[in-house]
């Protein structure tokens, strides 16, 4: 059993996991003023609820199938829904109240690198990259969200 696998693994799958159950605020539908706010509100929090997805789905093929299977580690799934995650960060802030806000742009612009590098290192089948790229994703989100307080 390689150090990462028996030292580093446990702990990140941990983070994984507890990360993964935290329910997301924006998709809540916490209720708006206005018709047009609940529909600026409906467009963020779907795109929110992708990248949800898209990250829960780039931690099953990073860090579940590793502990089941080594050999079974799905890079391509893991690359593709990085890619998906590095995407809606591209949409993201020009939606709702993140439009015009440069500190969220620059959050939304960090995940969409660690998103790309999860991508890169998926095409080189590094898992070992991989699992210290989705932890900076986890920051990145956990930042942005403690900053602005959604």
């Amino acid at each position: 059993m390689s150090f990462v696998r028996k030292f580093f693994l446990p702990p990140a799958l941990m983070a994984a996991l507890f990360f993964a159950s935290v329910p997301p605020t924006l998709s809540s539908g916490a209720a708006s003023p206005a018709g047009a706010a609940k529909e600026k509100e409906s467009e963020v929090g779907g795109l929110m609820g992708q990248l949800e997805v898209a990250y829960m789905e780039v931690v099953k093929a990073i860090m579940f199938s590793s502990v089941q299977d080594e050999d079974d580690i799905n890079f391509d799934q893991a690359g593709q829904w990085a890619e998906e995650i590095a995407k809606i960060s591209g949409i993201l802030p020009g939606t709702g109240d993140f439009k015009n806000d440069p500190l969220v742009r620059a959050f939304f612009e960090k995940l969409a690198r660690d998103a790309r590098e999860i991508q890169r290192l998926a095409k080189a089948e590094r898992w070992e990259g991989m699992v210290p790229a989705l932890l900076r994703v986890q920051a990145t989100c956990i930042k942005c969200h403690i900053k602005n307080r959604i």
